[in-house]
């Protein structure tokens, strides 16, 4: 993340990350077939799973791997402000070294990424504790001639709100009154906010509170038009939608479930794709208007591509679920459009490991500027 600046503020990985979200809460429709596992492993490293099951210690169940899944993303939280520190440790202690060297720059690089880091890691633990959140929450009625039991939909053998449950209970209410909720309506409506602050007292007054993180907020806001900022929290809605109507149909009625979110998804890039929310505005000043344009196009394109694909593997895994077709289509269908999405994972990893290594060698301003002479000779 640091070395090839693999962050939100570069606008390359929301849909990248939209998909992968939406790819993992429907996990075990997708990836019922061993064959498939390797390109399950793949998604899920983008949802900061590791996509393989574990076991820890003799004796762990699904509570305590519920448990363990809010301790990862504090413990990149952890190491990445450890990063950060010892380099503004070494930049201190070093004041008299070459700016040229690559002792100054490693810590130079990682001042100037740390804040694009930091807010791809929580966007990215969004989702992770947003699931783990719903799945602690989700319960299954037991029916008994002797009444009603209710015990954890994700193992029976733990009644719900009590022992362990408890526990998880607690610390998914907390994580969800402390950052899951704040976060998505902060993200909503704080470019509302800004844009009314002048007008409105109230406005005015959580302008303040909302400028004491402005670099957070403007990082994730990076890739947005201005006027279309609070796209950014219509889409973590439709997410914790799409999450929320996961564990309701995933078991008794897939077909039906993906149908859904294949809609939902149609609707949000017909939306997207009207407005056109990702690139800055084109201005007077621009040396190739033509090249400025292509660049803020490309991140709409890049986006809308995403969510086709899983607009396309949500609608073909429908039909072949209604229709009860075999195994091999099963396969063959999510092998094609998941593959898809791996190759533009890996393409947009390889763009990136080319811009560090053009800013490194100090070439990527001149290949910028010849781009830029195509693009005006046309």
């Amino acid at each position: 993340l640091f070395f090839l600046n693999l962050t939100v503020t570069q606008g390359t990985l929301y849909g990248l990350i939209f998909c992968a979200n939406i790819i993992q809460v429907n996990n075990s429709i997708f990836f019922g077939q061993p064959k498939l596992r390797p390109l399950q492993v793949i998604v899920s490293f983008v949802n900061l799973d590791l996509g393989i099951p574990l076991c820890f210690y003799h004796g762990m169940d699904d509570a305590d791997k519920a448990g363990l899944q809010f301790v990862f993303p504090a413990y990149l939280f952890i190491l990445t402000m450890i990063v950060i520190v010892v380099c503004h440790y070494c930049l201190q202690r070093s004041p008299t070294t070459a700016p040229s060297s690559c002792v100054y720059r490693f810590p130079i690089i990682i001042g100037e990424r740390a804040v694009g880091v930091l807010s791809t890691l929580i966007y990215l633990s969004y989702s992770k504790l947003l699931r783990n959140v719903i799945d602690i929450f989700t319960y299954s009625t037991i029916h008994l001639p002797s009444g009603h039991m209710y015990v954890w939909f994700y193992d029976g053998n733990v009644k719900f709100l009590d022992g362990k449950h408890v526990v998880l209970f607690a610390i998914a209410v907390v994580t969800c009154t402390l950052f899951l909720l704040p976060y998505t309506l902060a993200l909503t409506f704080i470019p509302i906010i800004e844009q009314y602050s002048e007008q409105n007292r109230l406005f005015s007054y959580l302008h303040k509170k909302v400028n004491q993180i402005k670099p957070m907020n403007d990082a994730h806001y990076a890739p947005y038009k201005g006027e279309w900022r609070w796209w950014l929290g219509a889409r973590l809605w439709l997410v914790v939608l799409m999450y929320t109507l996961n564990p309701v149909y995933s078991s008794n009625k897939p077909s039906l479930l993906l149908s859904i979110q294949a809609t939902m998804v149609i609707v949000f890039m017909l939306v997207q794709a009207t407005i056109q929310p990702f690139g800055h505005s084109l201005q007077k000043t621009d040396k190739c208007t033509r090249c400025t344009s292509f660049y803020n196009q490309l991140h709409n394109y890049l986006d809308l591509m995403y969510l086709l694909i899983y607009t396309a593997l949500a609608l073909s895994m429908s039909n072949i679920l209604y229709q009860s077709s075999n195994e091999a289509q099963i396969t063959d269908s999510i092998s094609a459009l998941v593959g898809l999405y791996v190759v533009m994972l890996m393409v947009t990893i390889l763009y990136h490991l080319i811009v560090a290594i053009l800013k490194a060698c100090k070439m990527y301003d001149r290949t910028k500027e010849k781009i830029n002479g195509l693009f005006e000779k046309k």
